[in-house]
C-alpha cells in the first residue's frame, strides 16, 4: 500500500512540477514579449537618429568642402594680390611699408583663422563619423539581441505547448490514481 501511494505521489508531483514549467515557460514568454516591443521601439528611435546623422554629417561635408574651397581660393588670390601689392608700396616710403606690414598681418590673421575652422571642421566630421558607426554598431547588436530573444520566445510557447499537452494526457491517464488519492485524503 505504501509503494502505491508513494508511486501516486510520485505522478502528482511530475504533474506538479510540469504545470509550475508551462507557468515558468508562460512567464519567460510575456517577459520576452514586452522586452521585444520595448527594444523594438528603441531600435526605431535609434534608426530614426543614425538617419537625422548622416544628414547632418552630409551637411556638415558640404560646408566644410566649401570652406576648403573658399580657403584656398583666398589663399591663391592672397599670393596674387601680396606680389603685386608689395611691388606698389615700394613706391611710397615709410607709410607704405607700414601699410603693407600691417595689411599682411590682418590677411595672414584672417587666412589662420579660416586654417583653424577648417581644422576644426575636419574634426567635428570625424568625430561624428566615428559616432555614427558606433551608432549603427549598436544598432546592429540590438537587431541581433531582438532577434534571438524572438526565437527564444518563440521556443518557450512551444515548448509551452508542449508541455500543457503532456500534462492533460498524463492527467487524463492518470485520473483514476488521482481520484483515489483524493478520496484517501478526504477521509
Amino acid at each position: 500500500m505504501k509503494t502505491r501511494r508513494k508511486f501516486i505521489m510520485g505522478k502528482i508531483l511530475t504533474l506538479l512540477f510540469i504545470f509550475l514549467l508551462i507557468v515558468g515557460l508562460m512567464a519567460s514568454y510575456l517577459f520576452l514579449t514586452k522586452q521585444i516591443t520595448v527594444g523594438s521601439e528603441k531600435i526605431t528611435t535609434g534608426q530614426k537618429q543614425i538617419d537625422q546623422g548622416e544628414k547632418r554629417l552630409v551637411k556638415g561635408k558640404a560646408k566644410l568642402s566649401r570652406g576648403q574651397k573658399q580657403l584656398s581660393q583666398t589663399k591663391n588670390e592672397y599670393d596674387g594680390i601680396k606680389t603685386g601689392f608689395y611691388a606698389s608700396m615700394a613706391t611710397l616710403p615709410v607709410t607704405g611699408e607700414i601699410l603693407a606690414v600691417v595689411t599682411n598681418k590682418i590677411i595672414s590673421n584672417k587666412i589662420a583663422e579660416g586654417d583653424q575652422a577648417v581644422a576644426e571642421g575636419e574634426h567635428k566630421i570625424k568625430v561624428g563619423e566615428q559616432q555614427l558607426n558606433a551608432g549603427k554598431l549598436e544598432l546592429s547588436r540590438g537587431i541581433e539581441k531582438i532577434n534571438l530573444a524572438n526565437k527564444i520566445r518563440i521556443v518557450c510557447a512551444i515548448a509551452a505547448g508542449f508541455f500543457t499537452f503532456l500534462l492533460i494526457v498524463l492527467g487524463f491517464c492518470w485520473r483514476r490514481a488521482l481520484i483515489k488519492f483524493l478520496k484517501h485524503t478526504d477521509t
